[in-house]
């Protein structure tokens, strides 16, 4: 069994190795050793099937989840980069759900700070995706709570995910869904709420002040002291802004489904 173990550890290594299998003498020494080859195919060639499959079955499903990236990049600097992060980060679980969830880390350094930021708003997606369903909030409860509200917990849909960004890279995923040129934005800060509204998915640029709003909510501080937080960062001509649009963003928020309920103290 210790052997079959280290075989198995042996030819893991071999499939997930970047390099073809007969450029490598240990894994070229090594498919001669436990594969049978043949007269149209050697022992190394075989292999390499498997080691090839590795790569393009994961480069697909990779690609799937990140269809904007693929375009903007092109296919050539996509396969390039992920290849190198498979590498690095091999599958860790049968399923394929996860297996681009440090990509956008990976991308760090690796790619402009915009596709960075576009891997960044396709992983909310799949997150979004697969977010936990939620009945929607009774507005009844939201009225009822008068001025208790201010001192009420907020619990946000699970499917929003916020995204500060240095380029409106949602546009490259419109443009694609238009069937237009995919190229990268220019840069401009962006904030971005990824949601998803029953089986749609979206998202929307929201003003800062909003975006540090339901941030400062989302790590479970009652309204009134994520507000404080929020008007405490504001310049002073901003504070006007926040006290006159935060009634009708909440109400907005309430009617997309974002807010999801009212905790009251």
């Amino acid at each position: 069994m210790k052997r079959l173990a280290e075989l198995q550890r042996e030819l893991s290594a071999a499939l997930r190795s970047p390099r073809p299998i007969w450029q490598d003498d240990g894994t070229r020494a090594l498919a001669d050793r436990v594969v049978r080859g043949q007269p149209r195919l050697s022992a190394a060639r075989q292999l390499e099937l498997y080691r090839e499959q590795f790569f393009f079955r994961h480069l697909d499903a990779v690609a799937e989840d990140f269809p904007a990236l693929v375009e903007a990049l092109g296919w050539d600097a996509f396969e390039e980069v992920t290849t190198a992060y498979l590498a690095a980060h091999p599958p860790t679980s049968f399923s394929l759900r996860d297996l681009a969830a440090r990509l956008p880390d990976f991308l760090e350094g690796r790619a402009a700070p915009a596709a960075v930021d576009l891997a960044r708003l396709e992983w909310a997606l799949v997150e979004a995706f697969d977010a936990a369903d939620a009945p929607p909030i009774d507005a009844a409860k939201v009225t009822a709570a008068g001025d208790a509200l201010d001192r009420a917990t907020i619990t946000l849909d699970a499917s929003l995910t916020l995204l500060a960004l240095g380029a409106p890279v949602h546009e490259v995923r419109e443009r694609l869904a238009g069937g237009e040129a995919t190229a990268l934005p220019e840069a401009r800060p962006t904030w971005l709420v990824v949601y998803r509204r029953e089986l749609d998915l979206d998202w929307r640029e929201v003003p800062p002040l909003a975006h540090a709003a339901l941030s400062a909510l989302s790590r479970g501080l009652p309204l009134s002291d994520a507000l404080d937080e929020v008007a405490a960062r504001c310049a002073p001509d901003e504070l006007g802004t926040l006290e006159a649009e935060i009634g009708g963003w909440f109400r907005q928020w309430v009617a997309d489904g974002w807010i999801r309920d009212v905790t009251l103290p």
